[in-house]
């Protein structure tokens, strides 16, 4: 399997992340939430603090866009290296989040849910959600997640997830463990 080089990946995360920061800055997005309480989540979507804190309800979809992006990236994009796709991935995000910002998307936004005291992420939420969209990328080249052809398998993701470092575990062809729901429902009770 193709190795990542991590030192590139970060820096090269880190400065699509500068980037963003300095435009969305200058688009009047605040750094933090204006409560200014420390607290790194709020799942809470019908409250101000909504996409205020560093996660939130919609982490976990930026997670899937990683996923999105680099099945995208793999298929035009093959040849490149590991790090650059990952960097790519995390420029699309970017993307997304700056066009998510925009006066327009916003004002759609509040129009069409009751979340009147939404505007806009923070800043820390925008650089939280490049980050999950990163994270999105091990699961997308997690060999027990695809498929024969290479297609993402998602019944297969949360066994992966949570099979993670449980030695012991039968593996079936695809590495994902054989365990029935009821040795599943043991160790959940014990």
């Amino acid at each position: 399997m193709e190795q990542v080089d991590p030192r590139r990946l970060t820096v090269g995360v880190m400065a699509v992340c500068g980037a963003t920061a300095v435009v969305l800055f200058a688009m009047g997005r605040g750094p933090w939430c204006s409560c200014g309480s420390p607290v790194p989540w709020s799942f809470d979507t019908w409250s101000r603090h909504n996409s205020q804190h560093l996660f939130d309800a919609y982490s976990l979809s930026h997670m899937l866009h990683g996923v999105v992006f680099y099945g995208a990236l793999f298929l035009v994009a093959r040849k490149l290296a590991l790090h650059w796709r990952g960097i790519l991935a995390a420029g699309h995000e970017a993307l997304w989040e700056l066009a998510e910002n925009t006066d327009t998307v916003i004002q759609h936004y509040r129009e069409n849910t009751v979340s009147l005291d939404y505007y806009g992420d923070s800043v820390a939420n925008s650089m939280a959600d490049i980050v999950c969209c990163v994270g999105g990328l091990p699961v997308r080249r997690c060999r027990a997640c695809v498929g024969q052809r290479g297609r993402l398998r998602p019944d297969r993701v949360a066994d992966a997830l949570v099979d993670q470092g449980q030695p012991g575990a039968q593996r079936d062809h695809a590495g994902v463990a054989d365990r029935s729901h009821q040795a599943v429902a043991g160790q959940l009770i014990s």
